[in-house]
């Protein structure tokens, strides 16, 4: 197509649209300081049906989901009007090329080196280990971390959770069996900021229409979910919010890479 003019967003509307929100976006994360620490399996209480949400929430920010909202966000980028197929197809292999190499890189980083390197358990696991009977059934943060397969942590958790029984809710319980790692940073925070700022900077770089109001309700869920992992005990505030800082941070840097491939794909 011969009609399409290219559009980039000066770095003032940047500044205004994108890295202002994320930052402000962070700054909430940070927030989660002033949450009380659980004395109990998690920070949801007695509010029923909320462990499902926050479940939800966290689990939105695995690879499955990331996956989901990455198709969902480059299929709605790809349907907009007077771009070539060439273009559409260059431009979906690029950003789906830079999640793949930032979001997953990222958290193999931290999953196979920083966690490990900063040794830090985490809080749902040093709560089981201070339950009566927890302990009777020999579960202790060192007991538990010894073990070098996560699997093996998995079953390990199971035991635990079935001697106390009732005190952590099904889904929670659940949970907590498939988070068999450390504690310090956040996988889930840095994935879904990350995720956000990725494609905030990217919409609001690229796209001059109504469809970059979708991209804002990114910077939501990215919040939600930092925090959701802080509620499930699964996490301390220290850990998603370093997380998101680094999410922000890989995902600016992501979109400052891709940027430079758009202009080309646009020049051609």
């Amino acid at each position: 197509m011969t009609d399409y003019k290219y559009y980039e967003a000066s770095p003032h509307d940047l500044r205004a649209r994108a890295l202002l929100p994320m930052l402000f976006a962070a700054a909430l994360v940070g927030l989660s300081f002033l949450i009380p620490s659980s004395q109990n399996s998690s920070l949801l209480g007695n509010f029923e049906g909320a462990d499902k949400v926050a479940v939800f929430l966290s689990d939105s920010a695995k690879v499955f989901g990331i996956s989901i909202i990455t198709l969902v966000l480059v299929v709605v980028l790809g349907t907009r009007k007077r771009l070539s197929v060439q273009y559409r197809l260059k431009e979906a292999i690029t950003i789906v090329g830079a999640v793949i190499v930032f979001a997953g890189g990222g958290a193999m980083l931290n999953e196979h080196y920083i966690k490990p390197h900063f040794d830090s358990p985490r809080p749902n696991i040093e709560w089981l280990a201070q339950q009566p009977t927890g302990i009777e059934s020999g579960f202790t943060v060192k007991s538990y971390y010894a073990k070098k397969s996560g699997d093996d942590r998995s079953r390990f958790m199971k035991k635990a959770l079935f001697a106390v029984g009732t005190d952590v809710s099904s889904i929670v319980g659940e949970h907590w069996v498939t988070e068999p790692g450390y504690s310090f940073p956040s996988g889930h925070a840095y994935a879904s900021f990350f995720l956000a700022t990725f494609f905030l900077f990217f919409a609001t770089t690229f796209v001059s229409s109504t469809r970059q109001s979708l991209f804002f309700l990114l910077v939501p869920w990215a919040i939600a979910v930092s925090l959701s992992r802080v509620i499930l005990n699964v996490h301390r505030p220290m850990d998603v919010t370093v997380g998101a800082v680094q999410g922000l941070v890989v995902g600016i840097i992501a979109w400052l890479f891709v940027r430079v491939i758009i202009r080309k794909i646009a020049q051609q």
